[in-house]
Order: C-alpha cells, then sequence, then structure tokens
C-alpha cells in the first residue's frame, strides 16, 4: 500500500514538474541557493562515504536482526 502510494505521488510529481518546466531551449532554470552557494569538491566524496555508511549499517541491521 505505501509503495502504491509512493509511486503515485512519484508519477504525479514528475508529471506537474515536466508540465511547468521552461523550454531548455530559451534559458535554462535559475536556481537560487546554488547561485549563491560556491561548489563544493568534497562534497562528492562525502556523499558517496555516507551512502557507504548507511549500506553497510543497513546490511548489518539485515543480517543480524533478531526478528528478520
Amino acid at each position: 500500500m505505501i509503495l502504491t502510494c509512493s509511486f503515485m505521488a512519484t508519477t504525479m510529481t514528475l508529471a506537474l514538474i515536466h508540465e511547468r518546466v521552461p523550454d531548455r531551449d530559451v534559458a535554462p532554470l535559475s536556481d537560487v541557493f546554488l547561485d549563491t552557494v560556491s561548489e563544493a569538491d568534497w562534497a562528492l566524496d562525502v556523499s558517496e562515504i555516507l551512502i557507504m555508511i548507511a549500506t553497510t549499517a543497513t546490511s548489518f541491521v539485515l543480517v543480524f536482526h533478531k526478528h528478520r
């Protein structure tokens, strides 16, 4: 039931955004946050490390949980 609701919400969101986004040939979409914050080269490495930690922790929980 949760999966179905999430699927429907994602599909509706993508449909709405597709209709509201302007044509890419006219002008790129502006982003206030990314225009004001400088780019951090180290952020990609940190995000990959956090994803590996989260995946490892999830694997341990799945394997060692007593009610699996």
